[in-house]
């Protein structure tokens, strides 16, 4: 399945924010939106706190994920997939991150060079373990236009306005 994102230029720079706010350690935070076909819609980017040791790992607690995904839910966004960041590295799936992330959602990937400038791309994994790994393009506002999940979170917006 095609699959494209409309990832808003807030919350692009929100995220790229986080990401070098965190740094040298590595950032997490959930994706909540729309989502439509294969259109995925990003409305929402919440941070949760890394309790992983190592510099250059991640690690959420349960309860935190839990807690922090039915907020999401309960303001009517869907959660639609993870966002993690690479210090000092780029915006592709590591090996680890092949083995550890969740298969089935969005995987966005924030890379920071030496000066914290960032570039971000998103994939989908069909399931853990696989090297499979779909890229998800573009990550542009100008997809807008074309986002059937951005069209009909507007249109469910319009209708609970009514």
């Amino acid at each position: 399945m095609s699959r494209r994102l409309h990832l808003p230029e807030a919350a692009q720079r929100s995220i790229s924010a986080a990401a070098r706010a965190a740094s040298p350690r590595e950032m997490i935070g959930l994706l909540a939106g729309a989502r439509s076909d294969g259109d995925l819609c990003v409305r929402r980017f919440a941070e949760l706190p890394n309790r992983a040791i190592a510099q250059h790992r991640f690690v959420v607690e349960p309860a935190e994920f839990a807690a922090r995904e039915a907020r999401l839910r309960a303001a009517g966004l869907a959660f639609l997939g993870f966002v993690h960041s690479h210090p000092c590295g780029t915006a592709t799936i590591s090996d680890i991150d092949r083995r550890q992330l969740w298969p089935h959602c969005l995987q966005l990937v924030v890379g920071l060079d030496r000066q914290l400038r960032t570039t971000m791309a998103a994939f989908w994994l069909d399931q853990r373990g696989t090297q499979t790994v779909t890229t998800i393009d573009p990550l542009t506002a100008s997809t807008t236009a074309y986002c059937a999940a951005c069209t009909a979170d507007k249109q469910t917006a319009r209708r609970a306005a009514d």
